[in-house]
C-alpha cells in the first residue's frame, strides 16, 4: 500500500520549479528516496515564531552556581526525556533544577516520576510557555528520533534562553556550538551532563546567552520568515525549471538562481 502512494510522488516529484524545507536534514531525507532530484532550486528556510515574548535581560552567574534546565513538549519517550533526567542525576542536586513542561501519556509520566522522584525535578504539567521560559536559564531538548527542526527552540531564543539539542533531525542546524546553546550526541546522558557541568564550573553566562539568542530569534520572526517565503514565490514564477539541483540557504531567497 505504502508502494502504491509513494511510487506517483516520486514520479511526479520533478514538477515544482522550488522546494522549501524546513531543514537541510528533512530535505536530504526526502531527496534520498528518490524526491526532487531534478529541481533547480532548493531553499531551507525555517519555522516562524508566531508569539510575542516579552524578553527579561538575564544575568551571570558566579562559578559554582546553580542552574535550572528545562524541558517543554510532549511526554513521551520519543523525546529522550529520560536521558536529560539521567544527566540531572549525575550531576549534586544543590547545582541544578530541572522543570518538565507538557502532557502525555498518564502511564509514562507516572512511570517518570516514580524513577526520577528527585527533589531537584519538578513536573509541571501543562504550563503557559512564557511562565516556563522565564523560570530556566537553559533549554533541553534531548530527542531520540529525528526532530524536522523543533519549535520550542526558536520560542527559547525569543525569550533569550540558549538550548542544548541532540544531534538528530534538524535541531543543530539552528543552535551555535557555545554561543545560542550547545548540541550533544543523541542518547549520551554522561556527555549532556558534562556540558552542564562545565557551564555551572565556570559560572552560567547568562547576559551574553541572553543577547545572542535574542538575536537568533529575530530570524524566526513572522516578517522575516514569510518575506523569504515571498521571495521565493516570485522567484518562482519567474523561472524556468532545470536539472541539478542546488540547496540554498534561506539568506539567498531573493536571489533565485539556477544551477
Amino acid at each position: 500500500m505504502v508502494v502504491v502512494y509513494t511510487i506517483p510522488r516520486r514520479r511526479h516529484s520533478h514538477l515544482p520549479v522550488a522546494v522549501i524545507s524546513l531543514s537541510r536534514r528533512m530535505l536530504t531525507r526526502l531527496e534520498d528516496t528518490g524526491l526532487f532530484e531534478d529541481v533547480a532550486h532548493k531553499y531551507i528556510i525555517h519555522g516562524v515564531n508566531n508569539t510575542q515574548a516579552d524578553a527579561t535581560p538575564r544575568m551571570d552567574k558566579p562559578p559554582g552556581s546553580s542552574i535550572v534546565v528545562g524541558y517543554l513538549g510532549r511526554m513521551e519517550s520519543t523525546k529522550g526525556i529520560e536521558v536529560l533526567l539521567d544527566a540531572a542525576k549525575r550531576l549534586p542536586t544543590r547545582q541544578v533544577g530541572v522543570l518538565l513542561g507538557g502532557s502525555g501519556d498518564e502511564a509514562y509520566v507516572a512511570d517518570l516520576q516514580r524513577t526520577y522522584a528527585d527533589s531537584n525535578v519538578t513536573f509541571l504539567g501543562f504550563v503557559r510557555p512564557a511562565e516556563f521560559f522565564a523560570r530556566i536559564d537553559v533549554l533541553v531538548v534531548p530527542s531520540v528520533w529525528e526532530e524536522p527542526l523543533g519549535r520550542v527552540i526558536y520560542e527559547g531564543y525569543a525569550h533569550g534562553v540558549p538550548a542544548i539539542v541532540s544531534n538528530v533531525g534538524g535541531m543543530q542546524e539552528i543552535v551555535a556550538d557555545g554561543h545560542t546553546g550547545f548540541v550533544f550526541n543523541s542518547g549520551d546522558s554522561e556527555q549532556l551532563a558534562a556540558i552542564l557541568q562545565r557551564q555551572i564550573d565556570a559560572g552560567w553566562a547568562g547576559g551574553r546567552f541572553f543577547r545572542a539568542c535574542t538575536e537568533r530569534g529575530r530570524d524566526f520572526s513572522a516578517d522575516r520568515v514569510f518575506g523569504d517565503y515571498i521571495k521565493v514565490w516570485e522567484g518562482a514564477l519567474r523561472s524556468q525549471p532545470r536539472t541539478t539541483g542546488r540547496v540554498y540557504p534561506a539568506s539567498d531567497a531573493p536571489r533565485v538562481r539556477s544551477t
